[in-house]
């Protein structure tokens, strides 16, 4: 085929012209690869951050609302932290445990005969929030009745105080309901 007969067959009208085709398909291929692409790509890391900013807001919105239920019981407890600085001072005050004591042997008819205090450090200047406590020991006499009473006022009142043991004994001539007995009662108070 020379080269006269391929110039007769181009210029004949079968052929076609793909100029436009061409230009189109490049045009295209451009847009796609450097204005779509980054766009939907860009689109795809937004949905990402959008979920990943929904869990962050809510473990925010949790914790929020844990420091708002903090705030509130605060608040309705603020009115009643008064009985909580009587139940455990900041100091031993030693006399106001003795005098509680006495107030409720009194309340029940109870002679106390004999008072020990031990484990009391009045010079104690350390600001650690563990409580200390105040030991006493007591002897105390009277009727059976009156005396479980005496140790429930005890553990009934404001002060936080625990009985750690106690032990009744009686006087062995007498053998009736209402003999006299012996208590020993050792006990703790505390304090910050």
């Amino acid at each position: 085929m020379d080269k006269s007969d391929i110039i007769k067959k181009l210029t004949r009208g079968k052929s076609k012209d793909y100029t436009y085709s061409v230009a189109f398909f490049l045009t295209f291929s451009f847009f796609a690869f450097f204005v779509i692409r980054p766009n939907v790509s860009s689109v795809f890391k937004a949905n990402s951050k959008i979920e990943v900013l929904k869990k962050v807001d809510h473990i925010f919105e949790t914790q929020i609302r844990k420091i708002i239920d903090l705030q509130t019981s605060f608040e309705n407890y603020r009115d009643k932290l008064y009985l909580l600085q009587e139940a455990v001072s900041a100091h031993p005050k030693v006399n106001k445990i003795l005098s509680d004591v006495t107030e409720a042997a009194n309340k029940y008819r109870l002679a106390i005969s004999k008072v020990n205090i031990a484990d009391i450090n009045l010079k104690d200047t350390t600001k650690d929030l563990k409580m200390k406590a105040v030991s006493l020991k007591f002897d105390t006499t009277g009727d059976f009745a009156d005396m479980i009473s005496f140790m429930q006022e005890l553990t009934n009142q404001r002060r936080l105080k625990l009985i750690k043991g106690y032990k009744f004994y009686g006087e062995e001539s007498f053998a009736s309901s209402s003999g006299r007995l012996h208590l020993k009662i050792e006990m703790e108070g505390y304090y910050l």
